[in-house]
């Protein structure tokens, strides 16, 4: 399902990820289908609930390797907006990150992590 998850599949992937109440079995299955996701049905769905989400939290990261793996722009700019509101270094996180697409839709990402660069983090 999620290879080829269209948007309403996509959501309600999301939200059993990040119900609180959802079965820890369930959401561990979600997220798991989640990183498998390379649809183009997950732009926009995926950057529009990453923008809901505190800033570096575990549904947010998911999510957010899911944005990477994609190597679309709209993703990368998303991811960054995201990551540039926490409090707390993300540096860790953003490392752990591997955008699988190296095409220039990344510049976004490449900024991001660029030293000379001010992020606020």
């Amino acid at each position: 399902m999620a290879k080829r998850a269209e948007d309403k599949d996509i959501e309600l992937l999301i939200n059993v990820l990040l119900s609180p109440e959802a079965d820890p079995a369930r959401v561990h299955i979600a997220e798991k289908a989640l990183l498998e996701v390379n649809s183009r049905f997950a732009i926009p769905v995926l950057p529009a609930r990453l923008a809901t989400l505190p800033p570096l939290n575990a549904g947010g990261k998911t999510i957010a390797s899911v944005l990477a793996k994609l190597g679309n722009e709209d993703a990368g700019k998303a991811l960054v907006r995201w990551i540039q509101t926490a409090a707390e270094d993300g540096t860790d996180f953003i490392q752990t990150l591997k955008p699988l697409s190296k095409t220039p839709p990344l510049r976004a990402w490449t900024a991001a992590l660029d030293p000379t660069v001010l992020f606020h983090n």
